[in-house]
């Protein structure tokens, strides 16, 4: 087990690895693409998490994991290369091949949402070391966390060096995941690869079991949706505050360097999570809520040193909230769906995700970052203290 665990950690180690973390608009508006054409290369992004979250949940439910696992690694690696490729040969089909590499980049994602969570637990189970799963989750967050805030800020000075070798070298991390999950020894009781005609019929009645237990599960159903709007919100964060930034007369270089100083402080909330397990769920999902509105209501003010420290809070509460909520939703599912609840989650990220992003281009093309900040994150934050209250005045089992 424990070679697994620390191949595991290996593994999310090099996928953190994402050099064009901090600077992925500033490459498309480097191609000459605008925010409301980059919002939709978003929405397609999100449009493939959506609609391929959960038959991948599935499948991950039905064969081995390691399998996807690695799968996901090789589509990040090919997407990786073509962007490479299209920074040294830009075309005047530029947004059709951003698409399609978006879109590769998005599948290689989906396969391993909620495969690599449901792996980890499992791991522990099998050995019955489950209640390790909370602190081994936060020590691969702070893992994972270090080397993307050491890469995040990398990505800027290689950028305005050597412009798209960037994804040269972030598709060779992501070689290094795929070597070390394929080194993961297989379980003894590993799942066998089922036959096509055996997968097909039973993944209506799967699916039916999926959403019966997000359905008829209060608890379950306010933990995915606190996680998904959070993430939804943090992701387009990152992606458009490097516009916001630019505005603000930094460079991209002081911008990836901001973003991963703001990935750096996210390692204190994955570590204050471990203290977190005996914390009452309506406690922290209020706590949650005002945490995410005063954040938000930092990045509206157009001032520098208050979008910076917003921008750096909502990353703590990210990496805080995600293996708190993660233990919580491990601990309510049954192993036969977890990874498929799991891609839901993921799933409707995606969802929520073609709405916001083309909303968040549109409204930087015609109005301020600030009111765009404003209004979408002050629109989430009462949604969350919504679902806190419903928390205090329903039982959650």
């Amino acid at each position: 087990m424990k070679r697994n665990i620390s191949l595991f950690y290996l593994y999310q180690f090099f996928m953190s690895g994402q050099l064009s973390r901090g600077i992925l608009m500033l490459y498309c508006l480097r191609l000459g693409l605008s925010s409301l054409e980059f919002g939709t290369l978003q929405s397609i992004y999100n449009l493939i998490r959506l609609v391929s979250e959960v038959p991948t949940g599935i499948l991950a439910d039905r064969v081995e994991r390691k399998l996807i696992l690695f799968l996901g690694t090789c589509l990040n690696m090919v997407a990786s290369l073509g962007l490479f490729a299209l920074s040294i040969v830009p075309l005047s089909t530029s947004f059709v091949w951003l698409a399609i590499f978006f879109a590769l980049d998005s599948l290689g994602t989906v396969l391993a949402s909620g495969a690599d969570q449901a792996f980890l637990y499992e791991e522990l189970a099998q050995h019955q070391h489950e209640q390790h799963y909370l602190k081994i989750l936060s020590n691969s967050q702070v893992i994972s966390l270090c080397f993307l805030a050491f890469t995040t800020a990398l990505g800027g000075p290689i950028f305005q060096v050597i412009y798209g070798a960037i994804f040269l070298f972030q598709a060779i991390f992501y070689l290094g995941a795929g070597l070390a999950i394929g080194l993961i020894s297989t379980p003894v009781n590993s799942r066998t690869t089922p036959s096509i005609t055996t997968l097909s019929t039973g993944t209506t009645a799967h699916f039916k079991q999926v959403v019966q237990s997000i359905c008829s599960n209060l608890k379950l159903a306010i933990l995915i949706t606190v996680m998904v709007l959070v993430e939804v919100f943090i992701n387009a964060l990152v992606r458009f505050i490097q516009g916001g930034l630019l505005v603000l007369g930094l460079s991209p270089t002081a911008i990836s360097s901001l973003i991963g100083l703001a990935t750096f402080c996210g390692i204190l909330g994955a570590f204050l999570a471990r203290y977190c397990q005996n914390i009452p769920l309506r406690h922290f999902l209020l706590a949650t809520a005002l945490l995410f509105c005063f954040g938000s209501f930092g990045l509206s003010q157009g001032w520098a040193p208050a979008v910076i420290s917003g921008f750096i809070l909502l990353n703590l509460l990210m990496d805080l909230i995600f293996p708190y909520l993660s233990h919580h939703i491990n601990l309510t599912l049954p192993s036969e769906i977890r990874s498929s609840v799991l891609s839901v989650n993921s799933g409707l990220v995606g969802g929520i995700s073609l709405v916001i992003y083309p909303l968040f281009g549109w409204l930087l093309d015609h109005f301020s970052y600030s009111g765009a900040f404003l209004a979408t994150g002050g629109s989430l934050g009462i949604v969350l203290i919504l679902l806190a209250l419903t928390a205090y005045t329903k039982p959650l089992r």
